[in-house]
């Protein structure tokens, strides 16, 4: 059941005649820092420091991101998920009673709309429902947030107790259609609070469990307990210049901080808390806590101009050449610290920019998967390695780049198949937007890269990271439009029946035709001007090499 939260602290307060925050107790909370951790409480009492958040019944890899300067789990693959699919937590309460919990969910427009929150006593129990207590989301720009008057006696002093939000319909958030398997659920500040049963509370001192920036003048500095009043004095915060108030929220864990000045967008900042900040029971922090800001709320104009998801590496080396390219398409240098490199439906991270990070007018940044490897390969010096083990989909997927307040700089989702070009689906090229004015979510307006850079695993590899495409493709009608300076011609391209292949000052040499896998369908030596029959070759694109020079792609159609 939904209650705003003064009501909730007005019926602790009933139960025992005193202040809310003098007898309760964090029994466990997730709050999802963004850290390696995220999974694991980030509070509560020391016997649930360990329990882990979990999503179970066959939904995508959970992710730690933000939304609307929230710190959340977010994962995708809900579809059939009725009665099937659920978030879960398990936590002890042992010497403890008048049990109560909040948490905050939301879902994208193609997400789950409705769950039911249950409980279980023990890993052998019953999934019960907690009375009326249900979640629906009512937009895909909404937190809805329940909190409860009580969770059930039979959660009181025991070693177990299981809680999940369970999928109980198949109505996505949009109410057009059933949840699909792009549609993602998210959840955060998950807690739960009780009475000690002996009176004798935890002396574990609070902590600052994050902090995030809501405007330029405004941070959250969220607690790991209610505070007392020594949170609102400003000169416990330094670092973020004259602070002019500090407030606690209703539930007395989180602080918002109104600065004079105004935050540097794309500067780093370290927020430190003094030791002397008091939780409700008067005990102090142990140390003081330094936290870095990053705050970052311009939106440059910023475009992905190239995309290699599924380069012709293999093997347990494979994808050492997979890169997202961006580019700067205005006049001016973009200060782009803070931003955030983010893929697939659930959004995982796979570059947070640092601070003080600009790019000039006209210039490019890369992304790679293995820096080392794509510097060394292409002859550059200046790419940015990304999150160990994250990998582009050969299937195609959503990519974008966001700000720290959330607000999107550039997104696409891109495509394996017509109208984006195939040749980019392991074929040896990446993908390119040789006019950055153009609209890069329409796949027509990308081609795969006909500029040569060399050998991979025997296949060819075209692209241009760092630089920009200047090859001269036509994508209206397939055609592979060679490199414009070289030492040999081969034509027609696509070919069908003959391929003629000259050279220029009647150079003779070897001719070596390969598949695009590497392997020779035909190879001889042969004199200025050299016809070759394909008439009988499969369809598919093939690497011409004369004297080893540049190869250049032909498309072979019947």
């Amino acid at each position: 059941m939904k209650k705003q939260l003064y009501l909730l602290i007005i019926l602790l307060t009933i139960y025992k005649g005193t202040s809310f925050s003098q007898v309760y107790d964090t029994i466990v909370e997730w709050t999802f820092p963004t850290t390696s951790a995220d999974s694991v409480a980030d509070g509560g009492i020391a016997t649930n420091l360990n329990q882990t958040i979990q999503v179970l019944g066959g939904t995508g890899t959970p992710a730690y991101t933000t939304s609307d300067g929230i710190t959340c789990v977010r994962v995708d693959g809900w579809d059939n998920g009725k009665d099937l699919k659920y978030w879960q937590i398990k936590f002890s309460t042992t010497d403890y009673k008048n049990l109560y919990f909040t948490s905050k969910q939301r879902s994208n427009s193609s997400g789950p709309k409705y769950f039911n929150i249950q409980y279980k006593i023990g890993s052998n129990g019953t999934w019960t429902d907690m009375s009326a207590d249900t979640v629906t989301i009512s937009s895909a720009s909404t937190w809805e947030q329940v909190i409860t008057d009580a969770l059930p006696t039979a959660c009181n002093d025991v070693d177990l107790v299981y809680m999940r939000w369970i999928m109980r319909d198949t109505m996505a958030v949009s109410g057009t259609k059933a949840v699909s398997s792009s549609g993602t659920s998210s959840i955060t500040d998950i807690k739960i609070w009780g009475e000690s049963i002996s009176g004798v509370s935890p002396t574990v001192p609070p902590t600052v469990e994050r902090v995030y920036v809501l405007t330029a003048n405004t941070v959250n500095v969220v607690f790991s307990t209610p505070l007392n009043n020594t949170a609102e004095d400003v000169s416990n915060y330094t670092g973020l210049g004259t602070i002019s108030s500090a407030t606690r929220s209703d539930n007395l864990d989180t602080v918002t901080l109104v600065l004079e000045s105004s935050l540097i967008s794309g500067n780093s900042y370290t927020l430190t808390v003094s030791v002397n900040i008091q939780d409700t029971a008067d005990v102090s922090m142990s140390a003081s806590m330094s936290s870095e800001i990053l705050f970052n709320n311009s939106i440059a104009n910023l475009v992905f101009t190239e995309i290699m998801y599924n380069d012709p590496s293999h093997g347990q080396s494979g994808d050492t050449l997979e890169f997202i390219e961006i580019y700067n398409n205005s006049a001016e240098t973009a200060s782009i610290g803070g931003y955030k490199l983010q893929h697939s439906s659930s959004l995982s991270l796979l570059y947070s920019i640092p601070a003080a990070t600009t790019l000039a007018s006209g210039k490019y940044m890369v992304f790679a998967r293995d820096a080392g490897s794509l510097d060394n390969f292409f002859g550059i010096s200046d790419s940015y390695e990304w999150t160990s083990g994250q990998l582009l989909s050969n299937k195609g997927e959503y990519i974008q780049i966001v700000n720290t307040t959330g607000d999107i700089i550039d997104s696409l989702t891109y495509g394996t198949s017509s109208p984006w070009d195939t040749l980019a689906n392991g074929n040896g090229a990446s993908l390119t937007l040789c006019n950055a004015d153009n609209d890069n979510s329409i796949g027509s307006n990308w081609q795969a890269s006909t500029i040569y850079a060399g050998l991979l695993d025997s296949v060819a590899v075209y692209a241009t990271p760092s630089v920009g495409c200047n090859d001269t493709s036509d994508t209206t009608s397939g055609t592979i439009v060679t490199e414009s300076i070289s030492t040999y011609s081969c034509y027609p391209n696509p070919a069908e029946n003959d391929l003629f292949v000259t050279t220029e000052n009647d150079l003779t040499g070897s001719l070596v035709i390969y598949t695009i896998y590497g392997a020779i369908v035909y190879q001889k030596e042969f004199s200025a001007n050299t016809t070759v029959d394909v008439s009988n070759w499969l369809p598919g694109v093939y690497v011409v090499c004369v004297n080893n020079s540049a190869p250049k792609r032909l498309l072979i159609k019947h």
